[in-house]
């Protein structure tokens, strides 16, 4: 279902929503339409991509405390690769896609112009709470794997189809460039931080 769609009218007690609202580029009036469809004190439940620098529990999948980092690895890969003289032109205009998606240029403005967005568009309670998580890999190339199944094919998708295959094989020359020393053994930890909102419809 389209979600800048709705029709529906004071109908539901809840909506849930998954890692999907970064995605919309008109979060306020998505907001706005989140209320009309709630019943009176209907809530909503919310997950979208967090903040790096800022978290306060975890949840882990294997242990994280003991590991090779690989999504630092990934970040400065990908930064590298995105300066490439015949690829900058291209991550910029991802890079300012991501910010409009997102609603805000900085991670660190995102939950103050979301309780704004929330606030105007007549909710109350909002809460919000940062959560890491942690996903253990046994190698490299089940990283690899991971990724181009969901993360690296949206990354991918402002590049022409010709030189998609290339990128790809650049992105992976870098993370293992960065991967040094002996990894026989080692496991490869990925940390995404989780934003958690939640807020309840005004009377």
């Amino acid at each position: 279902m389209d979600a800048m769609a709705i029709r529906f009218d004071a109908e539901f007690d809840a909506i849930f929503s998954n890692q999907a609202i970064h995605w919309i580029q008109t979060q306020r009036l998505l907001y706005k339409k989140m209320n009309k469809v709630l019943k009176p004190r209907g809530r909503i439940l919310l997950s979208t991509l967090g903040d790096p620098a800022e978290s306060s529990n975890s949840e882990e999948n294997g242990d994280s405390s003991a590991g090779i980092n690989v999504s630092a690895i990934e970040a400065a890969a990908l930064i590298t690769v995105s300066h490439t003289p015949e690829l900058e032109q291209f991550f910029q205009v991802l890079n300012s896609t991501s910010q409009i998606l997102n609603g805000v240029s900085n991670m660190h403005e995102r939950k103050p112009l979301t309780q704004k967005m929330l606030e105007g568009a007549n909710f109350t309670r909002i809460q919000f709470e940062t959560r890491d998580f942690f996903v253990r890999y046994e190698t490299l190339d089940a990283f690899f794997s991971s990724r181009q199944a969901y993360i690296w094919p949206a990354i991918l998708h402002v590049i022409p189809e010709n030189i998609r295959a290339t990128t790809l094989s650049k992105i992976k020359a870098q993370i293992k460039k960065q991967v040094t020393g002996d990894t026989q053994g080692a496991k490869f930890v990925e940390r995404y931080p989780v934003l958690f909102i939640s807020a309840e419809k005004i009377v």
